[in-house]
């Protein structure tokens, strides 16, 4: 599993000061959940991906790699790479 989003969700509290339980009552989660992204024991699935990029900025590629490859890196198969905000 990826860490660029642990490590960039774990940035983001501590800039912001929010808590985990915060950030997760703004989402709609439970506190556990952002707990398991914080540690790189669960990945939030595409909605949800989503949703935490509009809430605190950080960008899909450093989410979710997996499904929102970076721009400047070719997708497997070709140069057919799905960008940020597409899809």
């Amino acid at each position: 599993m990826d860490k660029q989003f642990p490590a960039a969700l774990t940035a983001y509290l501590e800039k912001t000061g929010l808590k985990q339980a915060e950030l997760a009552a703004k989402l709609g989660v439970n506190y556990a959940t952002v707990y398991y992204w914080s540690v790189g024991q669960r990945q939030p699935g595409p909605k949800m991906a989503r949703l935490i990029n509009t809430v605190t900025g950080i960008a899909l590629s450093r989410i979710r790699p997996d499904i929102w490859p970076r721009a400047d890196v070719a997708a497997p198969g070709g140069s057919n790479a799905v960008t940020e905000g597409s899809t």
